[in-house]
């Protein structure tokens, strides 16, 4: 079951969520928000949260495992 993906939309509550995430994510990682590279990471976690990692900490923890 798809936690928060309901017909390809998303709660802004859940967006905000999966944003920090992915800011946190670029930080760590030293990536330009606006590289391929980020749009990789922003797809990972939105994959990730799909996948039932809907909490901020859970989403970073499972991307970096991920692509670890």
């Amino acid at each position: 079951m798809l936690n928060g993906f309901r017909q390809g939309c998303f709660y802004p509550s859940e967006l905000q969520r999966c944003q920090r995430a992915f800011d946190k994510l670029c930080e760590e990682t030293h990536l330009e928000r606006t590289s391929g590279e980020a749009a990789d990471l922003a797809y990972q976690v939105l994959l990730a949260f799909q996948h039932g990692h809907t909490e901020e900490a859970d989403l970073v923890v499972a991307v970096r495992r991920k692509a670890a």
